[in-house]
């Protein structure tokens, strides 16, 4: 039977359709100045998604404010008020800076905070469009910023440590400790990079043991 052009093109398009798979959807709670948050941001994180296969798989949305504290609408933080405007810086970038737009930023910043720079001069270095740069400034040094703040601290569930990651809500040791690992392990066999290869022979032993 010859099929019509039209149902030829819905059959690919199912066939697709039940092939992709949706990103991972990663929370991380962390803040700016602390080593392992940092750690985690530009060793595990970066070069996943400096890499074009894998950043397909998972998408992961910061949250600035980690083991801070607020009290009488003061914010006071674990690494002193520079790491309060760092955190600040990068919350007002998430609300202003698209998704592709607000990642480099991220890294860019922590790697100039890590070099003592200023928030002014890591806003001017890693922001290079005027508009946004401008946006992300006035936030920073008015109210508004101060209210995205309190709205990252909203979200911020209760914690033992930063980076704290979580899944669906679900605190999640494995991408803590290994991000690739748990975003390979938890991506469908089809839709598998190269670059998650070496993790074939432990999801079969995963499995193996599963059957027992």
């Amino acid at each position: 039977m010859l099929c019509s052009p039209v149902l030829l093109l819905l059959l690919l398009l199912y066939a697709a359709g039940t092939h992709a798979t949706r990103p991972i959807r990663i929370k991380v709670f962390y803040e700016v100045l602390c080593p392992t948050s940092q750690n985690w941001m530009l060793k595990q994180f970066k070069p996943l998604y400096s890499n074009q296969e894998m950043n397909k798989l998972f998408v992961v949305e910061p949250y600035a404010y980690g083991n801070a504290k607020t009290a009488g609408g003061v914010v006071t933080c674990q690494h002193g008020p520079m790491e309060c405007s760092g955190n600040l810086m990068m919350s007002c970038a998430s609300e202003y800076l698209a998704a592709k737009d607000n990642v480099p930023f991220i890294f860019c910043a922590l790697q100039e905070l890590i070099n003592k720079k200023q928030v002014a001069d890591v806003i001017d270095k890693c922001i290079p469009a005027a508009e946004y740069r401008n946006n992300v400034s006035a936030c920073v040094t008015t109210e508004a910023g101060h209210a995205v703040q309190m709205k990252v601290a909203e979200a911020t569930p209760n914690h033992l440590y930063v980076p704290w990651v979580t899944i669906d809500g679900v605190h999640n040791e494995t991408a803590e400790k290994d991000l690739k690992k748990f975003v390979c392990t938890s991506t469908p066999r089809p839709d598998w990079p190269t670059s998650c290869s070496l993790y074939s022979m432990l999801v079969r032993k995963e499995h193996g043991s599963r059957r027992r």
